[in-house]
């Protein structure tokens, strides 16, 4: 990525800061292009050297922090426009994932999901009949879905599209929750790493060295459960819903921070376990195939829904458009 941060720094009282460009609040990244990427950096970090040459024969050489923004950047385009339902979930409140499940109507449960997605992309790169083209596009997918999963907002409440029907003023411009999860809080909440001149890519290498050295003796359950993790994500959503954010954008940012930069780390380390066990052939855990035979009795296999390769006779030449934002 080419884009760099230019002009001044604006000091608000907490001591946060955001860039501006002639005046106008910059876009800030959060569980966007900086955050995703930094996901995949850690990641990379934790690759046992199995699994670097796993990734490296399945990405052409590409590392995991190169492709974590490829989904959200493909799914503005025709041929990858159906896999837009896969990076989130929907769920009302005291509702389980597999509850939401049973209440979506047919035509929602051919959309996909996140959960269902994320499972299918994990299944084809441990399938040896996959084709390698197949598993490219699914390690893309993996290397995007782990993050996505580990976002409170990404499995938001359906009546509001997990925060994205809920607009107020942050920091002086308009906004929605989500699109501020998605995009606001890591860097409000760490001003620092505000540089002028710095790439997008530095910023999410910088932040990426930040978290490796905050959590590197703090445990982590690496245990592959997508389940556990979705409702990790649910467990914060009281925290993300709290309206703070409508009266003390400062005051919100760091109540969360620290939720922020746990999630972005935990998602990073859990994607290289994942990869790991692959390169290893070390089997997933059994809870993993009984949610599968979950899903299957209520949606049919889900590898008949999730489709990771581009549709047929889509516009294979056609150049990914700016990722549409929920």
């Amino acid at each position: 990525m080419g884009a760099t941060f230019t002009g001044g720094f604006r000091r608000f009282r907490a001591g946060l800061a955001l860039a501006t460009l002639g005046g106008t609040l910059l876009p800030a990244w959060g569980w966007g292009p900086v955050a995703h990427r930094t996901i995949g950096a850690i990641a990379d970090a934790h690759l046992t050297p199995a699994a670097k040459t796993l990734v490296a024969r399945t990405l052409g050489g590409a590392t995991l922090a190169d492709v974590a923004n490829w989904a959200d950047a493909v799914r503005a385009t025709p041929e990858y426009a159906h896999t837009a339902g896969y990076h989130f979930e929907q769920m009302a409140d005291g509702e389980t994932y597999v509850e939401s499940l049973r209440r979506r109507t047919p035509r929602q449960l051919e959309r996909g999901g996140l959960v269902a997605a994320l499972m299918a992309a994990h299944l084809t790169l441990r399938d040896p009949r996959a084709p390698a083209r197949d598993k490219t596009d699914a390690l893309k997918f993996l290397a995007h879905l782990a993050g996505d999963v580990h976002q409170p907002l990404h499995t938001g409440r359906p009546e509001d599209r997990g925060g994205s029907m809920i607009h107020f003023d942050w920091f002086g411009r308009r906004t929605t929750l989500h699109r501020a999860w998605d995009s606001g809080l890591i860097l409000a909440g760490h001003p620092d790493l505000l540089r002028p001149g710095l790439t997008a890519r530095e910023v999410s290498d910088t932040y990426a060295r930040q978290l490796l050295a905050q959590f590197e003796e703090i445990p982590v359950n690496v245990t592959m459960d997508v389940r556990g993790w979705m409702e990790e994500s649910v467990s914060l959503r009281p925290a993300a819903y709290y309206p703070l954010y409508e009266t003390d954008a400062a005051g919100y940012v760091a109540w969360n921070i620290a939720d922020v930069d746990r999630r972005v780390y935990v998602a990073g380390f859990r994607l290289a376990k994942m990869l790991n066990d692959i390169a290893a052939r070390r089997p997933p855990p059994d809870s993993e195939g009984r949610l599968w035979e979950e899903m299957k009795s209520i949606m049919g296999d889900p590898r008949q829904i999730i489709r990771l390769r581009p549709l047929p006779g889509a516009d294979r030449g056609a150049e990914p458009a700016r990722a549409r934002r929920r």
